[in-house]
């Protein structure tokens, strides 16, 4: 079988042929012979197709051996395609003349077959490398070397005159990443004999990046078990391993999130009817994971029974597609507290739109919902307070109107009493006319005292005084059905205020507590310092209690469920007005057969303050006692005008001048008159008593002011303080009032 032969003469006519050349060409001898080898030997580029060159001409040219075309294909006579090695020689006679050529050829068609098929290989395995960016690598310990694959060269940043060592190659990893490399080379790989198999940073030698790599290696030994080589393939996964960090980064996130958002994920899987719970979830139930099988039924039993209902419709409602499912519902936790809960939940379909899972998110919102019902409360307790503030306004008009008509009644009844025998009709009658007026006065003062935004004098007091002093006239008038306890704590802050305000409105309060244990109980008064800054009271009675519906309405003015004629239902109006004047806060809890509890809260002081009450103190006037004095009566209205005239006239000072407005009453000093005393109203149309004062002390500034008013308030006493030689005169006031006050300012 070895080589084909074809013998030509210097003419390229064939002259000889071996049975190979037979057999490959497809030419017979007795065919060939004398033919040109053309004819015979028909040869192609094996990758161009194109006819290959004359071997005669070749050899005729050369004179000597030569090559022919590499990569040449024969066409036998029948068409088959042989892929050959050839070549061709001169013929020499023995004069060395050159008489014919000599071709020589071998079917090499499955060697290049192979030759192919490795370079195919070859390709595949190096554009499956560039590809996949996988290189590969050989490192022979004995030689201390090792060889790599363009692309692992191309992931490493490095060329063929890198150092090939193992030093070389350790100094490819990131530095401090290389003495773990280094342990775990030593110690699992050639200490243990296993895989080559880890993740690690590399150091890129051509631009200094940091790239994450993935080796694979196999340990090779010898027979007495020394490694000898690693072979292996590196891949670079830095893209993974950056989609890996960054997942786990916004898993990291979203847990970050769901923590401080407090949110408990759900997964209801609509298949198979079971649920995955997360660890917020079992402690919004505060159930473990022993107790929850992971059923939709383990949600429904969480579930107040009050919700229950709702919560499945529209948890339905969403798996059909109907609405989103967002919704709160209240659940029962394990300790038996009742949690709400705000629930989203978002349906996955399948590619049909069938439902087959429901991921969704629970929030406590429990504070949210009570601090909802205490903003109620406190809206409610803002339009009690507003409603309260209302009255007092309205109550504080009409005290003042009252207090003009009592003021008429009073002044004229004790101008005129004087003036008749005692014991006689009219005396008598004169003076039932004074006690009614006193009383109506003194009506008129508790409906001041409700409208009252501020207390009359503001001095520094000891709530336990004040507090003693009420359980000792209550020992003395409650004839023993009622036991008095008092906690009163030592040391008690004290607060800055009215006595006689707040005295009045603890009694309020214990009588109350009184009326409400008509048979026997117990009423108890606590006082103590709270929060730093303030005082706390406590009246607390075991009697009947209050309603509901009756609590609501305690403090409204006016309501009351005593009797009629067994009170006015301003009294815990007032104590609230009071406390309120007092800036302080006021609480009542109360149930029926439970008794009643009244808080009372005052801010604490430290330090004296001025007293304001000093505005009723009467200033010394140096001068000797008048007698009939010239007075401007300066008030709007035409009942007090006369009356006061008349109580004037009775103490002997007929020159009196009336106007009937501040404005009216400047006029008159401005054209000169000269009064020695000026009666002046605060509460008057136009310019009024607090702008008519100031213009009236500016012109005179000496004259004596007495300022009436039915409302003394703080807007009084500061007018009053505000300027020299000014005399509060609260009304209603009758000749005995008025002479006293006269006569403390010098002018009686």
């Amino acid at each position: 079988i070895g080589d084909a032969v074809i013998a030509t003469d210097t003419l390229g006519l064939i002259t000889h042929m071996n049975p190979t050349a037979v057999r490959l060409t497809g030419w017979s001898f007795a065919d060939a012979c004398n033919r040109p080898l053309t004819d015979v030997f028909r040869i192609v580029s094996a990758l161009t197709r194109e006819p290959s060159e004359d071997p005669v001409l070749k050899v005729l040219a050369h004179g000597e051996v030569v090559g022919l075309a590499n990569h040449t294909a024969l066409l036998a006579r029948d068409g088959q395609e042989f892929q050959i090695a050839d070549s061709a020689a001169p013929i020499r006679d023995p004069n060395g003349k050159i008489v014919g050529v000599v071709l020589v050829f071998s079917d090499v068609t499955e060697r290049y077959k192979v030759e192919e098929a490795l370079r195919e290989s070859e390709f595949l395995l190096k554009e499956s490398q560039r590809v996949a960016h996988i290189g590969s690598y050989r490192t022979d310990f004995t030689k201390d070397f090792w060889t790599s694959s363009a692309v692992l060269d191309q992931i490493f940043g490095i060329d063929l005159t890198y150092d090939r060592s193992v030093q070389g190659w350790g100094n490819l990893i990131y530095p401090e990443d290389r003495e773990a490399m280094d342990r775990y080379l030593r110690e699992e790989v050639l200490g243990k004999g296993r895989p080559f198999d880890k993740e690690y940073r590399i150091l890129r030698q051509s631009d200094g990046a940091v790239r994450w790599v993935h080796g694979l290696g196999e340990v090779g030994f010898n027979a007495e078990g020394a490694p000898l080589s690693l072979t292996g393939t590196i891949m670079d996964v830095t893209v993974r391993r950056q989609a890996v960090e960054a997942l786990r980064e916004s898993n990291q996130r979203m847990q970050l999130a769901t923590d401080s958002a407090q949110l408990a994920v759900w997964d209801w899987d609509l298949q198979a009817g079971t649920m995955i719970w997360d660890d917020r979830m079992f402690q919004l139930y505060g159930a473990t994971r022993e107790e929850i099988h992971g059923t939709v039924q383990d949600w429904k039993n969480g579930l107040h029974p009050e919700d229950l209902e709702r919560a499945i419709t529209e948890c339905e409602a969403a798996i059909k597609g109907a609405t989103p499912f967002d919704t709160e519902f209240r659940v029962r936790h394990k300790d038996g507290t009742v949690l709400w809960l705000k629930a989203n939940a978002t349906v996955l379909r399948d590619l049909e739109g069938n439902p087959v899972r429901m991921v969704g998110i629970n929030r406590d919102v429990t504070d949210i919902h009570r601090a909802e019902e205490e903003k109620a409360k406190l809206q409610a307790q803002l339009q009690q307070s507003q409603k309260m503030e209302s009255l007092g306004t309205l109550a504080g008009g009409v005290a003042h109107d009252m207090n003009n008509v009592l003021g008429a009644i009073l002044g004229l009844a004790s101008a005129h009493i004087g003036t008749q025998p005692y014991g006689s009709p009219l005396h008598e009658a004169l003076e039932t006319i004074c006690k009614a007026t006193e009383r109506g006065g003194k009506m008129v003062k508790s409906l001041l005292s409700f409208a009252r935004q501020s207390p009359v004098e503001n001095n520094k007091l000891d709530m336990n005084e004040i507090l003693r002093e009420q359980v000792a006239l209550l020992e003395r008038t409650t004839l023993a059905k009622v036991r008095l306890q008092a906690y009163l704590e030592p040391n008690l802050r004290p607060i800055l205020g009215d006595a006689g305000a707040l005295a009045h409105a603890f009694m309020n309060l214990c009588v109350n507590a009184v009326d409400a244990m008509p048979e026997h109980g117990t009423l108890t008064l606590h006082a103590r310092n709270v929060d730093n800054d303030w005082i706390e009271v406590v009246v607390e009675d075991n009697g009947m209690g209050m309603p509901k519906e009756v609590l609501e309405r305690a403090m409204e003015p006016f309501f009351t469920t005593k009797g009629t004629g067994k009170g006015t239902g301003l009294g815990l109006s007032m104590v609230f007005s009071t406390v309120k004047a007092h800036r302080g806060q006021m609480a009542i809890e109360s149930e029926p057969g439970q008794g009643t509890r009244v808080m009372l809260r005052f801010p604490a002081c430290e330090r004296e303050t001025p007293v304001l009450a000093a505005a009723l103190a009467v200033p010394e006037v140096l001068q000797a006692p008048h007698g009939s004095l010239k007075v401007l009566l300066v008030d709007d209205d035409d009942l007090i005008q006369s009356s006061v005239q008349a109580i004037l006239e009775c103490l002997g000072h007929t020159a009196v001048t009336t106007a009937p407005s501040g404005e009216a009453a400047l006029a008159m000093l401005e054209t000169g008159f000269e009064p020695d005393l000026v009666i002046l109203d605060m509460n008057m149309p136009g310019l009024g008593g607090i702008g008519t004062l100031p213009r009236l002390r500016r012109l005179r500034p000496a004259v004596p002011v007495l300022l009436t008013t039915g409302r003394v308030d703080q807007t009084a006493l500061t007018l009053a303080l505000a300027h020299p030689d000014v005399t509060l005169l609260p009304k209603p006031f009758g000749l005995r009032e008025l002479q006293k006050q006269l006569e403390k300012i010098g002018l009686g």
